[in-house]
């Protein structure tokens, strides 16, 4: 992991390829945990993927309390096809992450208040497409889900595949 990006909102780096289809299973992407000891609440545990017939789901888990402070953001690249951006700010909010194949779509989430998030699509240019994904948050975990239809995949389709960066 690139250790300025841990510096950052970032702060971990989970990359996979992931299938989805009809319910499956919950894949979980471990993460080293204590590398950010000031901020606990950018200290990412595991990202779970999990899906619906519908929607993605991931599930972030964090070492520290979001409820007790909350002015975390946690981001999430994905790439469904070839090409999207690969520069060194690729993603919706001008960041300095990126994935080396490029970012289709990308999502930008936030624990303050109640939560939140936005929808970003690469096509040359960033656009927020919305509608905004659903953002839950408990304790330790904020969750962020969004339809398939939103990512240019099908639904209940075992050919969703993707990769991720969270």
């Amino acid at each position: 992991m690139n250790k300025t990006l841990r510096k950052l909102t970032l702060v971990a780096t989970l990359l996979a390829s992931v299938t989805l289809s009809q319910p499956a299973a919950a894949t979980v992407y471990p993460d080293a945990t204590g590398e950010i000891i000031a901020n606990s609440i950018l200290d990412i545990t595991s990202v779970e993927v999990s899906n619906d017939p519908t929607d993605v789901i991931f599930k972030i888990t964090l070492v520290g309390d979001i409820n007790a402070t909350d002015w975390g953001n946690y981001m999430i690249g994905v790439d469904t096809v070839a090409g999207g951006d690969a520069s060194a700010n690729g993603n919706g909010w001008g960041r300095p992450i990126q994935m080396t194949n490029g970012m289709d779509y990308w999502i930008g989430s936030w624990a303050s208040g109640s939560g939140g998030a936005q929808l970003w699509t690469y096509s040359g240019t960033w656009n927020n497409t919305g509608p905004a994904p659903t953002v839950t948050k408990s304790q330790f975990i904020q969750t962020v889900r969004l339809p398939f239809a939103d990512m240019g995949l099908s639904t209940n389709s075992p050919n969703n595949v993707f990769s991720f960066d969270v």
